[in-house]
C-alpha cells in the first residue's frame, strides 16, 4: 500500500503510522520522523567497519594502500578533481536525503584529508583516511536525528529533485551548501590543527650492495656458476648473513639489494625465500650499468625514502663479520642533529691500512675529521668497514656530486670533440662514495665512526671465502647453536665446529672438521677425512679422499684414496688487529701464488692423484696429479 508522504515545503501532511513510506532514500521502510532517522541507519556500522579495517591496514606502512595511492604528489590532483566532481553531483544534481548527505559527509572528509597528507607522515595520513568514513556516517546520523526531531523541511522530497517552487529548491541548495561548507571547514581545521600532534612511527630500510658480473673476478672460478653474493658460506649465501643481521633491527621494515646482475632464476628464488623466512619485504632495484658505491643509491633515492625512514643501512656485500647493527643505531641516535651517518670502523696494522678507507677522528667525539681511500703513505689505523647507517640527509651531497660530474664530463667531452678525440667518459651518474662524498664530510660535523672490535673481513678471493667460513661457524656457537653437527654413535665424527646440510649423506666412520662446511646433497663415502674446507651442493667425496684447506665444486667428484690440500692465508696471530691479507694470483716471476685448491663445478677428479695449491676450472676431467696450477 502506498503511504502518503510530506510535501517538498513542509505543509505538514500527517502520515498514516500503519502505511509504508517509500522515496526516502535507500528504500528502508517505517513510520514518521523514525523513518527519517532509520535512512542512514546502515551507514554508522559500514563506516566504522572500513574504518577499522583501513586503520589496521594502516599500522603497517608497508602494507598501507592509501597512502601508496593517495599520497605521491603526482596523484593528488587527479584525486582533488575527483572529489571536486562528487561535490558538484551531491549538491546539484542529487536530493538531499540524510543517506546521500553522508556521501557528502564522505567525500568532504575524504579531500580535507589528501589535503592534509602534505603535512603529516604516511602513517598518520593513513588514520585520517581510515577515518573519514566513520566520521561522515556518524555526522550524517546525527543530522538525520536532528532533522527528525525539528521537522525539518527539506530533509525529505516528496517527488524527487522537481518537486516544489523554485524558491524552495534554492532554499534547499542553500541549506545544503552552508551545512556542507561548515562540515568541510570543520574536519580541515581539525586535521591540520592535530597533524602537527600526531606521532610519527619510526621506521628503518637496509640496502645491501651486491655489485655485478664484471666485480668478483679474484673469485673465479666459483662465480662463474653463481652471482658472488649468493656464494654459501658456512651452509648459506654470502648475503643471508647480513639480511638475518638486518631483521634483527626493531622496526626495520625493508631490505633493498642494488646491483647490475641481471635477473637470473638463483637470485629470485634466493629472495623469495628469504621472504618467507624472515616477513620481510625484499626487493632487487637493477642498475642499468655500474654506477660505483654511491651511485645506485642516488639512482634510486626515491625508493628508499618511501615511507620516510627515519635512517637507512648501507652493507657491501664482499664484507662478513658479526655485524653489530643495533649497537651501531644506538650509537648513531647519539650523534648531533647535523650528522648526516655514522661509519662502522675497525683496527687494522700500519701497513694493511694502506688497502683500506683511512679515516681520522675526534677521540671525543668520535667525529670524522679526514678520509683518505688507500693512501700511498700512512694516515690512521682506523678503517672503513663498508658498512653505513645514514640520515635521508645524505642524499645533498650525493646531489652535489652528482651535478659535479655532470659539469666535468661536459667539459671533457666538449674538449675531446676539439681534438677529435672519442669519448670515453664516466656515466654522469657514477658517483663514489668514499672519494666524492666522505672526503668532502670529513671535518663538517656530519660523519662519525662508530668502533667494533667483533670479527669484520672482506671476502674477496675464495681463500677468504674459508675464511669467513671459520667465523662464521665459531658465531653460531652463541646465535645458532643448533646449526652445528655433533658426535653421536653410528654418525661420523666431529671435530670443532661443522656444518652438515640435513640432505648430506656422510658415513660414519668419516672425521670431519673443524671449520667445515658441507651442502646439500653431498655424498661423502667411507673413511674421508675433510677439514678447513667447503664442499658445495652435489659433490662426491669416495672412499679415503682427504680434502684440506679446499673448497669442491658443484657436482664434482673426488676419487678415492685422492688428497686434495691448500695452503691457508690466515691473518699474522702475533700482530694485534691484523686482517686477512689478500695476496695477488700471481708472484712476481710469474709463478701461482700458494693458496687454497679450488675445483670448480663438474670437475672430475681421477682415483690416487695430489692436487695442491691449484686451480681448476669447470667441467675439466684430470687425469693426473697437480701442483701449483691453474688447470684450464
Amino acid at each position: 500500500m502506498m503511504g502518503r508522504r510530506r510535501s517538498g515545503c513542509g505543509s505538514g501532511v500527517d502520515v498514516d503510522p500503519r502505511d509504508d513510506v517509500e522515496g526516502v532514500g535507500d528504500g528502508v521502510e517505517g513510520t514518521g520522523d523514525k523513518a527519517r532517522i532509520g535512512n542512514a541507519g546502515w551507514l554508522p556500522a559500514l563506516g566504522l567497519f572500513v574504518s577499522i579495517s583501513a586503520g589496521v591496514v594502516g599500522t603497517d606502512w608497508d602494507l598501507d594502500l592509501f597512502c601508496r595511492l593517495v599520497y605521491p604528489a603526482s596523484f593528488r590532483p587527479l584525486l582533488l578533481l575527483c572529489f571536486c566532481l562528487l561535490l558538484l553531483v551531491e549538491a546539484f544534481l542529487l536530493p538531499p536525503c540524510p543517506s546521500r548527505h553522508t556521501v557528502f559527509y564522505f567525500c568532504a572528509f575524504w579531500g580535507t584529508f589528501v589535503v592534509s597528507g602534505v603535512f603529516v607522515s604516511p602513517p598518520v595520513f593513513s588514520l585520517y583516511v581510515a577515518a573519514a568514513p566513520f566520521l561522515a556516517a556518524v555526522l550524517s546520523r546525527a543530522e538525520a536525528a536532528t532533522a527528525a526531531l525539528s521537522d525539518a523541511p527539506w530533509v525529505v522530497i516528496a517527488d524527487g529533485p522537481h518537486s516544489g517552487t523554485g524558491g524552495e529548491k534554492e532554499m534547499k541548495k542553500k541549506k545544503l551548501l552552508s551545512l556542507s561548507t561548515l562540515s568541510l571547514s570543520l574536519s580541515l581545521s581539525l586535521s591540520l590543527s592535530l597533524s602537527p600532534h600526531l606521532p610519527k612511527t619510526v621506521m628503518f630500510k637496509a640496502v645491501i650492495l651486491i655489485g655485478g658480473p664484471m666485480k668478483g673476478t679474484r673469485f673465479r672460478p666459483l662465480s662463474l656458476d653463481l652471482p658472488k653474493p649468493l656464494f654459501p658460506v658456512a651452509g648459506f649465501p654470502m648475503i643471508y648473513h647480513h639480511i638475518e643481521a638486518c631483521t634483527k633491527v626493531p622496526n626495520l621494515k625493508e631490505i633493498i639489494l642494488i646491483g647490475f646482475y641481471q635477473h637470473n632464476e638463483p637470485l629470485t628464488k634466493f629472495i623469495e625465500e628469504c621472504k618467507q623466512e624472515f616477513k620481510i619485504k625484499i626487493r632487487y632495484l637493477l642498475e642499468f650499468t655500474a654506477l660505483g658505491t654511491a651511485g645506485g643509491l642516488y639512482h634510486f633515492r626515491d625508493q628508499i625514502l618511501m615511507g620516510h625512514p627515519e635512517s637507512f643501512f648501507v652493507m657491501n656485500a664482499d664484507v662478513c663479520g658479526d655485524f653489530p647493527l643495533l649497537e651501531m643505531l644506538n650509537f648513531h641516535r647519539g650523534n648531533p642533529s647535523t650528522c648526516y651517518g655514522t661509519i662502522l670502523g675497525t683496527e687494522a696494522t700500519s701497513q694493511q691500512s694502506l688497502k683500506f678507507g683511512c679515516m681520522v677522528e675526534s677521540k671525543e667525539t668520535h667525529e670524522v675529521l679526514h678520509y683518505v681511500e688507500k693512501p700511498e703513505t700512512f694516515v690512521s689505523n682506523i678503517i672503513n668497514c663498508g658498512i653505513y647507517l645514514f640520515n635521508p640527509e645524505i642524499f645533498q651531497p650525493m646531489e652535489t656530486a652528482f651535478k659535479k660530474n655532470c659539469c666535468d664530463n661536459f667539459k671533457l667531452n666538449a674538449m675531446d670533440k676539439a681534438l677529435g678525440l672519442d669519448s670515453h667518459i664516466l656515466s654522469r651518474e657514477m658517483i663514489r662514495l668514499e672519494q666524492d662524498v666522505f672526503a668532502p664530510l670529513a671535518g663538517t660535523n656530519k660523519l662519525f665512526i662508530f668502533h667494533s672490535n667483533k670479527f669484520w673481513s672482506q671476502i674477496k678471493s675464495a681463500g677468504a671465502a674459508v675464511y669467513a667460513n671459520r667465523h662464521y661457524l665459531a658465531i653460531y656457537q652463541s646465535s645458532h647453536p643448533e646449526r652445528l653437527a655433533i658426535s653421536k654413535d653410528g654418525y661420523p665424527k666431529i671435530i670443532g665446529d661443522v656444518f652438515i646440510h640435513k640432505t648430506a649423506e656422510v658415513d660414519a666412520s668419516c672425521v670431519i672438521g673443524p671449520n667445515v662446511t658441507i651442502g646439500k646433497n653431498v655424498k661423502i663415502k667411507a673413511g674421508v677425512r675433510i677439514r678447513e674446507s667447503i664442499i658445495l651442493e652435489g659433490a662426491v667425496l669416495q672412499d679415503h679422499c682427504c680434502i684440506l684447506y679446499s673448497i669442491v665444486g658443484w657436482n664434482s667428484v673426488v676419487g678415492a684414496w685422492t688428497r686434495v690440500e691448500g695452503t691457508p692465508n690466515d691473518p699474522n696471530p702475533n700482530k694485534p688487529f691484523a686482517k686477512l691479507e689478500i695476496p695477488s694470483l700471481f708472484t712476481n716471476d710469474g709463478r701461482l701464488n700458494p693458496s687454497i685448491t679450488v675445483i670448480g663445478s663438474k670437475v672430475q677428479v681421477p682415483p690416487e692423484v695430489i692436487i695442491l695449491n691449484s686451480i681448476v676450472l669447470p667441467d675439466k676431467d684430470l687425469n693426473s696429479s697437480y701442483k701449483n696450477q691453474i688447470i684450464l
